[in-house]
């Protein structure tokens, strides 16, 4: 009777092993490098990683869903977008595991703007202001000049009543947007990119300022720089590539 009883729990076990094998099968039958290397990965295989894991997390079950972020982060270590799933995965339930994989990410790319920008919303809503403002200027060091860092800094600051220091940025980037655009050769191919560059932070200080005037900040300011914008944009600004830049990098 026991021995029939055991058998029957083995009989039941495979069965529900080969189950699970099954479903699984497809996805591994698809991948072709299991191992890391420098070379990139076919579209083909990214796909077939992004469907496997999301078939895994589906199943709700989180060791098994860890284990094959583990694996795909072998063969995926250079892919930030992956590193980004593993640790929204996590998210605040886990907080120090996603963190630990955040912390990985940075190290294997290091200058991944998304790694940094996604790890700085991570520490910000789990309330660590002082970790966020870290991770913001470890990037800002890393790839300096970049849109995206700047205002998504502005922004994160602005959210938490920071005005003052808000007011800084903006000023610290415009004059270094005007010096690149003043040393800029007339004939350089950068000397519109410049151009639109300062315009956009000079727009986006004019928002700005137009938001606070009435409270701590003299509305002469505000006119002052929404007029030296206006000026920059009646010489040759590309309109449709200054919108461009806005809605892709919306003002806070």
């Amino acid at each position: 009777m026991v021995r029939e009883s055991l058998l029957d729990q083995g009989r039941q076990i495979h069965a529900a092993t080969e189950d699970e094998i099954s479903l699984r099968l497809p996805y591994e039958e698809k991948i072709k490098r299991p191992y890391f290397h420098v070379q990139p990965l076919e579209e083909s295989q990214l796909q077939t990683w992004r469907s496997y894991l999301d078939f895994e997390i589906s199943r709700k079950y989180k060791d098994r869903i860890v284990f094959l972020f583990e694996r795909c982060m072998i063969v995926c270590a250079l892919y930030e977008e992956m590193w980004i799933k593993y640790a929204k995965f996590l998210g605040a339930e886990h907080c120090q595991e996603a963190r630990a994989v955040f912390q990985r990410g940075a190290c294997y790319i290091p200058k991944s703007v998304p790694i940094h920008l996604e790890w700085s919303l991570f520490e910000e809503n789990l309330n660590q202001l002082d970790r966020t403002r870290e991770l913001l200027q470890s990037i800002e060091q890393k790839v300096p000049g970049l849109i995206e860092v700047k205002s998504h800094y502005v922004a994160f600051e602005l959210r938490h009543g920071n005005k003052d220091r808000v007011d800084e940025m903006y000023k610290e980037v415009l004059q270094q947007a005007l010096k690149q655009f003043q040393k800029s050769s007339s004939q350089s191919e950068n000397r519109k990119l410049l151009h639109d560059m300062y315009n956009y932070w000079a727009a986006k200080y004019a928002f700005f300022l137009s938001r606070v005037s009435m409270e701590n900040l003299s509305p002469f300011n505000f006119l002052g720089i929404f007029s030296l914008s206006l000026s920059f944009w009646r010489s040759r600004l590309c309109v449709p590539h200054l919108c461009h830049l806005q809605n892709s990098y919306p003002f806070p």
